[in-house]
């Protein structure tokens, strides 16, 4: 199910959020000619209503088989993706604004590590136990890098990819206000060196003796 994520970046990446200009049809159509950009735009749209299905599948199975604490999280699973597909559907209906297209963003990103938490929580497998000060160092190694992934989200729907065209200053200065395309992209710049600095810090705790 990793696959919808992706498909979303290439949807964006090829111009192809409004090419289907309806929603939950394209052109009034279940299935349109899958031609041009359509077949970006619509191809996300089936691999989504796929993913929205295998997670109801998945719910179904860990609220039948699994032990209760799981349940909550097969519950959410299925509130995520809901959500996921009604975010969707405002990008389109509102024309891709900035903060619906960062929130779909966002939602998937955390449906996408919602299952990852599932498939290890239900694996045969027993799951390796690590220290309190470790386990606490990785969450806050996945909430700076799940922001990360927000705000690069957020950099590229206000289009301010190109606002910095100098490295490492912003337009010769290191700091600009941050309600600014430049400062936005400062923060994330500035972020990238703290989620490098915490994913190392990570490594060298979790790394072999």
């Amino acid at each position: 199910m990793g696959v919808h994520p992706d498909t979303g970046g290439l949807v964006h990446s090829t111009g192809s959020g409004l090419a289907c200009p309806d929603w939950p049809l394209c052109y009034g159509m279940f299935f349109p000619p899958m031609v041009g950009n359509i077949r970006f735009e619509h191809s996300h749209r089936l691999i989504a209503a796929a993913v929205g299905l295998l997670t109801a599948v998945t719910a179904a199975l860990v609220l039948k088989r699994e032990r209760p604490a799981l349940k909550p999280l097969a519950l959410l699973a299925i509130a995520a993706i809901v959500l996921q597909i009604v975010l969707g559907g405002l990008t389109v209906i509102y024309r891709l604004p900035d903060l619906v297209s960062t929130a779909h963003l966002a939602v998937g990103t955390a449906f996408f590590s919602l299952l990852v938490v599932l498939c290890v929580r239900t694996a045969s497998a027993p799951v390796v136990q690590t220290e309190r000060q470790t386990r606490t160092l990785i969450l806050s190694a996945t909430a700076m890098v799940y922001i990360q992934m927000v705000l690069g989200a957020l950099v590229r729907h206000t289009e301010s990819g190109l606002a910095c065209p100098d490295i490492p200053y912003c337009q010769g200065e290191w700091l600009k206000p941050i309600a600014t395309p430049a400062g936005l992209h400062l923060v994330h710049r500035f972020g990238s060196i703290a989620v490098l600095a915490v994913v190392a810090a990570v490594y060298l705790a979790c790394r072999p003796l």
